[in-house]
């Protein structure tokens, strides 16, 4: 496990403050972007912290990287750097949607500074894990660091860090990296930058206009500062005093991304493929069985998002399968363990636990962007949860299990069972060779060249017939 409680030491805060949207302008609830700056400079506590911020507000020429000094009166105060000191060719607007400019500014500030502890925070509207066209940003639109271009997308995330770690000699090593925004708290966002950082912090929903309280840098600095686990319960306990009062959709989590990566995704791969194969029987057999588990799990505002807690909590409750249950179990204990701190307002949230995880639902079309195949996201190539959601879908049936009953053993009672194994498929579909086949729990398989295995005597009776072809499952009765 990756230590997530580092010594305390120097830090260095980084902060990536896309602001040339409705975030950086003079509207109806202020300038969010000028008022984080003042903040951050009325709460700097002059030592052992170096605040360097990229930062773009609306309109033209008026990006600044900013190293942030203690300057406790109204206006920015803080040493305004040269843009050109990270790369020549840059004027004075950048478009921060472009996952160059955050590979540059990751790779002068880590090449620049240095720190025992290191936070960076991606700042700015956020909504999940792909991207629409750039407009008034919502939970609808997916992707962060909205500008000019369009919106920073997560592959585009995960190349910025690659890249910056090849031009640094080494995987870049942060102690938190943070989503000041809304809708990043995803278990899809988490693990796309896990690789590179010990803990991650985000919200499942959207946040309030302002975002994090800032004044928690002064835990980062002076005579008592905090290591890299206490100061992400120092931030959401901030938050949620900062909030809890008046907004109603505050949501944050800090969560282990070493646990999330280890045990949490490999758990959560075993459980979809477990769910993959049981799906036509969840869904047709037993019509909308899964469906309705899936229903009933905490969604965020943005239905196309599920909790992570509560999702694997109704599965567990379902008692769908025992499989199903027992792996729900165990990726619902790796969860818990991941989970640092958090907060949810009870009234817009109440069974929400942290995370959030793809998973559409009524009309809403299942984005085929989301499969592993794309590359798009870490989550996917790892997992089987993009083939268990197209699955749902589109249930299909691989495993067909006739019955007829016989007299097979010369005794003139009917009570002998033929059990037939087909690959479902045009016509009669093909006999599978091999099939494991259980009646009520008990073995009588596998089956023969024709698919066949017979029961004699079979006592009167309701019996579940489960029939398994490799680890596609048929069920009848």
């Amino acid at each position: 496990m990756a230590d997530t409680t580092r010594d305390v030491g120097t830090w260095l805060f980084l902060i990536y403050m896309a602001g040339d949207n409705t975030l950086g302008v003079n509207g109806t609830y202020g300038n969010a972007a000028w008022m984080d700056l003042e903040e951050l400079e009325n709460s700097h506590p002059t030592a052992d912290l170096e605040v360097i911020v990229l930062s773009d507000m609306k309109d033209d020429h008026n990006t600044h990287l900013y190293r942030i000094k203690h300057h406790p009166v109204p206006g920015i105060g803080s040493e305004d750097i040269p843009l050109s000191d990270i790369d020549p060719t840059w004027g004075d607007e950048l478009d921060m949607s472009d996952w160059r400019v955050l590979r540059d500014f990751l790779n002068y500030s880590l090449s620049t500074y240095s720190a025992d502890n290191v936070m960076l925070t991606i700042w700015d509207h956020g909504s999940g894990w792909y991207r629409t066209e750039l407009g008034d940003p919502s939970p609808l639109q997916r992707g962060f660091a909205y500008d000019t271009g369009g919106s920073m997308r997560l592959d585009g995330l995960r190349r910025a860090f690659e890249e910056a770690s090849t031009s640094l000699g080494g995987d870049i090593d942060l102690d938190i990296i943070s989503f000041d925004t809304c809708s990043m708290g995803t278990v899809e966002v988490f693990e796309q930058v896990a690789r590179w950082a010990r803990i991650g912090i985000g919200s499942e929903d959207e946040q309030p206009w302002y975002g994090y309280n800032y004044t928690f840098v002064e835990r980062m600095g002076g005579p008592d500062p905090l290591g890299p686990e206490d100061l992400t319960r120092e931030l959401v306990r901030m938050f949620k005093d900062t909030y809890s009062a008046t907004e109603t959709y505050s949501t944050i989590v800090s969560a282990d991304l070493t646990i999330m990566t280890e045990l949490l995704i490999p758990s959560w791969d075993n459980l979809s493929r477990e769910i993959f194969e049981w799906t036509y029987y969840l869904e047709v057999v037993r019509p909308h069985l899964l469906r309705a588990t899936f229903n009933r799990a905490e969604r965020m505002r943005d239905s196309s998002y599920s909790d992570v807690g509560d999702l694997l909590a109704e599965i567990i409750y379902a008692d769908l399968t025992s499989e199903i249950t027992d792996l729900a179990n165990i990726s619902l204990n790796h969860y818990n363990s991941m989970r640092i701190d958090g907060y949810h307002h009870p009234g817009e949230n109440p069974a929400a636990t942290g995370l959030s995880v793809y998973l559409p639902m009524s009309s809403i079309r299942y984005n085929a962007m989301y499969d592993g195949s794309t590359l798009f996201l870490n989550f996917t190539q790892r997992t089987y949860w993009d083939e268990a959601l197209r699955e749902f879908y589109n249930p299909v049936e691989r495993v067909y299990i006739s019955l007829n009953k016989s007299v097979m053993d010369g005794d003139d009672l009917e009570n002998d069972l033929i059990i037939t194994v087909k690959a479902h498929a045009e016509g009669d579909g093909i006999s599978i060779e091999g099939a494991d086949v259980y009646v009520g729990g008990a073995s009588v398989g596998p089956t023969d060249v024709h698919g066949n295995v017979t029961v004699k005597d079979l006592l009167a009776g309701v019996y579940e017939i489960i029939a398994y072809n490799g680890t596609h499952v048929g069920v009848s009765s």
